[in-house]
């Protein structure tokens, strides 16, 4: 690995892989521990329902080491190169990286960042 591989690259335009178009190539720049949120009202769920406390903090960034390891042992590391084969939708999304063909799940996609090669 050479010294340019590890410094972080600044002047990127990541966008999360699910708004990218099928057939397109990428580059993985970073995964976020929280993706976009998106309001959903359940009925009888308040702002400070269960789960919103300080206990729970700790399980987030558990989980994100978690993910980012997953990610990684299926081929995907920052910097590398694959390309996006179908992503519409709420549904899995599918991309192909290093001659496989990796199904991800919406939540675990929208927390990759990448960027179009």
């Amino acid at each position: 690995m050479a010294a340019d591989d590890r410094t972080p690259v600044t002047n990127i335009e990541a966008k999360p892989l699910t708004t990218v178009r099928d057939g397109t190539m990428c580059r993985l720049v970073d995964v976020v521990e929280r993706g976009p949120r998106f309001r959903r009202r359940m009925a009888g769920h308040g702002r400070r329902g269960a789960g919103h406390g300080s206990r729970r903090r700790g399980l987030i960034g558990h989980r994100h080491r978690e993910m980012v390891r997953r990610i990684m042992d299926l081929g995907l590391t920052r910097g590398c190169t694959f390309l996006l084969v179908h992503g519409g939708g709420r549904g899995p999304v599918l991309v192909e990286v290093r001659g496989t063909r990796i199904a991800l799940g919406h939540q675990l996609a929208v927390r990759i960042l990448v960027e179009e090669v």
